[in-house]
């Protein structure tokens, strides 16, 4: 086999390779052999089919089989060969095949670029000092309160906070449209459910009161047929209702299965809870600043094969999640192109963590693996079972190892920059983190 490798571009290479004749003819008699032990022909017993048979009536089959073996074969040998791992798969062109001839074949591929990594030594990083203060607490309290309201028919005008019960018709130039209309329909005034205008114009309104508004979808509104026009919508309101918020005390709390302590016990297990969602949150804040500048200070060229495939897998994503949100079967090919800024970046964030990895010479910690794991099987009711349930699929396991080894290696990368502390509220710092 001979085997040629030529630079087409920075990342770019074509891989030429040519096999003797000898090579074919002898995989190609091999297989006509194993054909021949299992083929039943009429008129022949088994094992007896002459070869010559096998040919005149398989042999373009059998060919087409070989050929496509030995590029399969010789593709792994000449990489293995000249010691290369390409990024993505090859792409063939110019595959030359022809009876009596060798068989050649171009394989078009990129390599991985060489990554040096920056010195991050004037590079500062912030992170946050924060702690979750009774007012946090307090709001959170507050929160939990609004989930568990209980609405009440109140005889007078609707009010911001109100909830009301109604029936609407929605029309464009005098027509219904689809999707605009609905009966028995709650709406808290203020809650910013509905378009511009809609809640607005129900402040004053009483139980029986009809109601004509003249508003306008927003131009980037997620039904394309309506976005940007003028709609006229006949509201009749059928009840006005007041927002009724249960009282903080210890029946309060057992709504949250607290055992003992009372409302008390809530506070002290809500603020434990916040206190480890803003410990988690901190750290990502951290983390997603280190991998900005590990971007920022590293400009590096990425293969192109990769980053379509990443895009590729993003657009499968989302339309999965689209599906699973709308029920529907089949949607629209989202376009690939919407998704290639992200691609890049992260074909680019995952090879420079690769390096990364490779210069702090990092495993997987088995220690912070299981406290990874402990932590996700917290929150069920069984939490040995979904340890064990971790621990018992490889798959599963590798993934959890893999977060645990980018962590790794943010904290090693971290070790070289300036750190600064920020003061920052749980709100900031928590709403910050989700964010990104």
């Amino acid at each position: 086999m001979q085997v040629s490798v030529e630079a087409t571009g920075n990342l770019e290479r074509h891989l030429k390779v040519s096999l003797p004749i000898e090579r074919i003819d002898n995989e190609f008699n091999q297989r006509v052999n194993e054909l021949k032990q299992e083929m039943r022909v009429p008129g022949f017993r088994p094992g007896k089919v002459p070869v010559n048979v096998i040919i005149s009536r398989y042999g373009n089959s059998v060919r087409a089989e070989v050929i496509e073996k030995l590029i399969r074969i010789s593709l792994h040998e000449a990489f293995t060969s000249q010691n290369i791992q390409p990024a993505g798969m090859p792409h063939l062109k110019d595959i030359q095949a022809e009876p009596g001839k060798p068989l050649e074949y171009i394989a078009v591929f990129e390599v991985y670029p060489s990554v040096t990594l920056a010195d991050f030594a004037t590079y500062t990083v912030e992170k946050p000092a924060a702690s979750v203060a009774e007012t946090d607490v307090d709001n959170m309290l507050a929160k939990l309160q609004k989930q568990h309201v209980n609405w009440t028919q109140v005889e007078r005008k609707a009010e911001n906070g109100d909830r009301v019960i109604i029936d609407f018709v929605g029309t464009m130039d005098g027509v219904e449209f689809q999707g605009g209309s609905a009966k028995d329909v709650p709406v808290v005034i203020g809650s910013k459910s509905m378009i511009d205008g809609f809640e607005q114009g129900l402040i004053g309104a009483e139980a029986e009161a009809e109601i004509n508004l003249d508003l306008q979808f927003p131009e980037q509104y997620h039904h394309a047929e309506v976005a940007g026009k003028p709609v006229h919508f006949k509201v009749v309101v059928k009840e006005v209702q007041s927002e009724q918020l249960p009282e903080l005390d210890d029946k309060f709390a057992e709504l949250f299965d607290v055992k003992e302590g009372g409302l008390t016990g809530l506070r002290k297990e809500i603020q434990q809870n916040m206190e480890r969602e803003l410990d988690f949150a901190q750290k990502a804040y951290v983390k997603n600043q280190v991998l900005e500048k590990l971007l920022e200070a590293n400009e590096i060229e990425v293969p192109k094969s990769l980053v379509q495939e990443e895009a590729k897998r993003l657009q499968d994503e989302l339309t999965h999640e689209l599906q699973r949100r709308t029920g529907a079967k089949k949607l629209p090919e989202l376009p690939l192109d919407n998704f290639t800024e992200q691609a890049q970046k992260r074909v680019k964030l995952g090879l420079l963590l690769a390096e990364a990895i490779k210069q702090f010479e990092l495993k997987a910690d088995s220690k912070r693996v299981r406290e990874r794991i402990e932590q996700l099987a917290a929150v069920y009711e069984q939490p040995e079972h979904m340890i064990n349930w971790y621990y018992s699929d490889p798959e599963r396991l590798s993934a959890v190892e893999a977060a645990v080894i980018e962590d790794q290696v943010v904290d090693k990368l971290l070790e070289q920059f300036n750190v600064q502390e920020k003061p920052m509220s749980y709100d900031e710092v928590v709403n910050s983190s989700s964010a990104k």
